[in-house]
C-alpha cells in the first residue's frame, strides 16, 4: 500500500507530508509475519526487563494485536518504528507533527506511540551488548520508558514529540547511571571557567553582552524587565581576562575583575564537551544518590568510552533555580545538591518548569493545584509577580572527592579576597 492510502484508511491523512520520507524503504524490508515489536511474547519480556507494572500488559498486548491485525496499522507503525530509530536523518522536529492516533485508535491512542517507546529497547541492548557494557546500566537505561505508558501521557512526556529523546539511547549517547541520566555534548552555559594554579580555587565570569537584572540573573526572566538592567563585557588578551565573576550561589556581580592567565587556567567555555546531566522524575534525590550516580558516571565513561573526552558535568534545568532554596527550605534534597554545584544563571523568558512541576497541560495560575509545597510556593511566586527562573550548573571532575563539602561555596571567600572583591 501507499502511504496516502494506509493514511486515508486511518483519517489521517494530514500527516501525509512528515512521513512521506522513506517509505518505500520501509516497505521494502516489512517482514513477513507480525513484527517483533507486535509479538506479544517478545512484549512481555520487554516490558518484564525494564520493570513495567504486570497491570499494564494486557492492554499493551491487547493493541498490538489490534494494530499487527490491521494491515494499514501495521505498515504505519512498522514506518514510524523505522524513521526513530533506523534512520538518522530523519528529523525530530518532524515527529512533533506525527498524527495523535486519535482517529484510527481512539482511548488507544497511546498505546500506538508506547509501542514505539518498547521498541526502542531491543536497539539499546543489542548496542550495549557489542560493547560490554554492564547490564544494570542497560537496564536502568532502558526502563526510563515508563514514563510513555498512556496513563503519563500529557504529564510525564508529550507524545509523539517526546519519543525523539529515546533516539539519544538507541545511538548510544545516553546512559542512565544510578539516579542520573548522562549524555556527552557541547557545554552551553554562558560563563567561562578558570582555576588557580596554586590554590586550586575556582571562578566563573560571566561571558560579555548579557542583559542581566539588579540581582544578577538575566533580565527578561519571565517576561519581566528590570529598568536598572546592565550589559556585561568579557576582554581577553595574551596575559589577563578582565570581566564580570559569577559567586557559586548562581547569580552575576557586578563588579568586575582582572584574572592574570599566568596564574589562572582556562577549563571550561562555550561547545566544551561536557557530561550533560538529566534528571528523571518521580524518583527521591538524596545527596547520597546523586554523588554515586556522578562516580558511577566517571567509571563508565573512563572505561568504555574512553575517546568521549569532557571537561565538565553540567545541567540546565528549573531545578538549578535557587528561589527553590527558599521555597522547598535548605534541609531539602535539591537545595543540597544545589549547594554541592557550581550555579551560574540561564535565561527563562517563560516561568521555568511549570510543565514538570503541574503536569504538561496548559498552566492555569488561577486553578492550579496547590497540594505540595513545591506547588504552593511557585504559586505564591507568581502571584507576587515575580519572575520563575531557570538555573545551570558545573561540576568539574577532578573535584568530585570534594562532594559533600560545599567546595565551591566554601573557596569563596579566598576567591573574593584574592580578586579584591567587597564583603557581601
Amino acid at each position: 500500500m501507499k502511504l496516502e492510502q494506509v493514511l486515508r484508511v486511518l483519517n489521517e491523512e494530514p500527516a501525509a507530508g512528515v512521513l512521506q520520507p522513506y517509505w518505500r524503504e520501509s516497505m521494502a524490508c516489512l517482514p513477513a509475519d507480525t513484527p517483533d515489536f507486535l509479538n506479544p511474547a517478545a512484549l512481555r519480556e520487554t516490558m518484564a526487563y525494564t520493570n513495567i507494572d504486570p497491570e499494564e500488559y494486557d492492554p499493551v498486548i491487547r493493541v498490538a494485536g489490534r494494530i499487527a491485525a490491521d494491515n494499514a496499522l501495521k505498515l504505519l507503525a512498522w514506518h514510524c518504528r523505522r524513521l526513530l530509530f533506523e534512520v538518522d536523518d530523519y528529523p525530530g522536529a518532524d515527529i512533533k507533527r506525527w498524527p495523535e492516533m486519535v482517529q484510527a485508535l481512539g482511548k488507544d491512542a497511546n498505546y500506538f506511540y508506547f509501542l514505539m517507546a518498547l521498541a526502542s529497547v531491543d536497539y539499546v541492548r543489542d548496542l550495549h551488548r557489542k560493547r560490554g557494557l554492564p547490564e544494570d546500566i542497560t537496564q536502568a537505561t532502558c526502563s526510563d520508558i515508563w514514563r510513555f505508558l498512556p496513563r503519563y501521557a500529557g504529564l510525564r512526556v508529550r507524545v509523539p514529540e517526546t519519543l525523539s529523546w529515546l533516539r539519544h539511547a538507541v545511538v548510544g549517547n545516553l546512559f542512565k547511571v544510578g539516579r542520573h541520566q548522562y549524555i556527552r555534548s557541547a557545554f552551553s552555559g554562558t560563563i567561562q571557567v578558570f582555576r588557580h594554579g596554586a590554590s586550586g580555587d575556582v571562578v566563573a565570569l560571566a561571558e560579555g553582552k548579557l542583559q542581566l537584572n539588579s540581582a544578577g540573573y538575566f533580565d527578561g526572566d519571565s517576561g519581566i524587565r528590570d529598568p536598572r538592567a546592565w550589559t556585561t563585557y568579557l576582554y581577553a588578551n595574551e596575559r589577563t581576562v578582565h570581566g564580570f565573576p559569577v559567586i557559586p550561589e548562581g547569580y552575576v556581580l557586578r563588579n568586575d575583575v582582572r584574572l592574570r592567565l599566568d596564574e589562572w587556567s582556562l577549563l571550561l567555555f562555550r561547545d566544551t564537551p561536557v557530561l550533560d546531566m538529566h534528571i528523571p522524575p518521580a524518583e527521591p534525590m538524596p545527596l547520597e544518590a546523586s554523588i554515586d550516580s556522578m562516580r558511577r558516571a566517571l567509571n563508565l565513561f573512563y572505561r568504555y568510552f574512553p575517546e568521549r573526552t569532557f571537561r565538565a558535568f553540567s545541567c540546565r534545568s528549573w531545578l538549578f533555580n535557587t528561589q527553590l532554596q527558599d521555597i522547598l527550605g535548605c534541609s531539602s534534597n535539591i537545595a543540597a545538591w544545589q549547594r554541592e554545584q557550581y550555579l551560574f544563571p540561564t535565561p527563562a523568558p517563560i516561568p521555568a518548569g511549570l510543565p514538570f512541576i503541574f503536569s504538561h497541560a496548559p498552566f492555569d495560575l488561577e486553578n492550579a493545584p496547590r497540594d505540595t509545597r513545591l506547588r504552593r510556593g511557585v504559586v505564591a511566586l507568581l502571584e507576587r509577580g515575580e519572575p520563575l527562573r531557570n538555573g545551570g550548573m558545573f561540576g568539574l571532575p577532578e573535584d568530585l572527592p570534594h562532594f559533600g563539602n560545599h567546595f565551591y561555596r566554601s573557596g569563596w571567600e579566598r576567591v573574593r579576597k584574592r580578586l579584591g572583591l567587597p564583603s557581601p
